[in-house]
């Protein structure tokens, strides 16, 4: 009998037993499927939703993880590219402000350029090669002026040197050749120096012609003395040749040598004619 009490308190137990665990799996089930609910809320994906029913919940937690990975990484990215938009957006002011910046150099720079121009009467509306011309043109125009101007400095102030050497070189000579000019003005000085070397040059100049003309002179004399000493021995062979004793006895001699070859040239000449004959 006791036995029978204990089994029955046992099945007792094993069915309130039975009752609670059937009460917590339904339990479990609702919650399962509650939690399948809110997972198919979050994933909203119309698939999933479609078939939560046959899905084990393994799966749709596997799904779930994969798509919170997913979120995430898309989460993760969006941070990123919130960052780099953020640089972005930093380095686009800060390139504006460097392009307002030289936006506002360059403003400036065009109002002095056009400030230049016109002060160079040039035009700022015409191209940029013709005016870059023009002003190579100028700049060239100002160098010249500056190089004719150090040149004409330069220039004078030789000259002045050279005036002041020339004036020191005139007093030096005038003491040293013509104290009459002593105290003279340079110039003065120099022209009478020079009008005294010139008559100097010219006394010499005469002299040196009148001795050149004696010296050729002399010369004819003594060609002259020379042929008439070959005359002379010509005239005394002759004289010799022709026995004559005088010179009127040569010239006789050499009248009569001269007719009696004219009288031998006629000779031949007539008989050469009577040969044609």
């Amino acid at each position: 009998m006791l036995d029978w009490l204990d089994a029955r308190a046992d099945l007792l137990d094993q069915i309130a037993k039975r009752d609670g665990a059937a009460r917590s799996a339904t339990s479990l089930q609702h919650e399962i499927a509650e939690a399948k609910r809110q997972l198919v809320g979050l994933l909203q994906d119309t698939a999933i939703a479609a078939s939560a029913g046959s899905l084990p919940l393994n799966g749709i937690l596997a799904t779930a993880e994969v798509r919170i990975r997913t979120e995430e990484a898309n989460a993760q990215k969006r941070t990123e590219l919130a960052l780099d938009e953020r640089k972005l957006k930093a380095d686009v002011e800060r390139k504006r402000g460097v392009v307002e910046g030289a936006e506002k150099e360059r403003a400036a720079w065009n109002a002095q350029w056009k400030d230049a121009l016109a002060a160079l009467s040039l035009s700022a509306e015409g191209p940029i090669e013709t005016i870059q011309e023009q002003i190579d043109a100028i700049d060239q125009m100002r160098e010249t002026s500056v190089k004719i101007a150090d040149l004409q400095h330069e220039r004078i102030g030789k000259i002045e040197r050279d005036i002041k050497a020339f004036a020191t070189e005139v007093e030096r000579l005038v003491a040293s050749v013509s104290v009459q000019l002593a105290g003279e003005d340079a110039d003065e000085a120099a022209l009478k120096l020079h009008a005294r070397l010139n008559a100097s040059k010219q006394a010499r100049d005469s002299l040196n012609e009148k001795s050149e003309a004696v010296e050729n002179l002399q010369k004819k004399l003594d060609d002259c003395d020379r042929s008439r000493n070959d005359a002379r021995v010509i005239m005394t062979g002759l004289q010799r040749a022709a026995g004559a004793g005088t010179i009127d006895a040569l010239r006789e001699a050499i009248q009569r040598s001269d007719q009696q070859r004219a009288l031998k040239d006629e000779r031949a000449r007539l008989r050469d004619a009577r040969s044609r004959w």
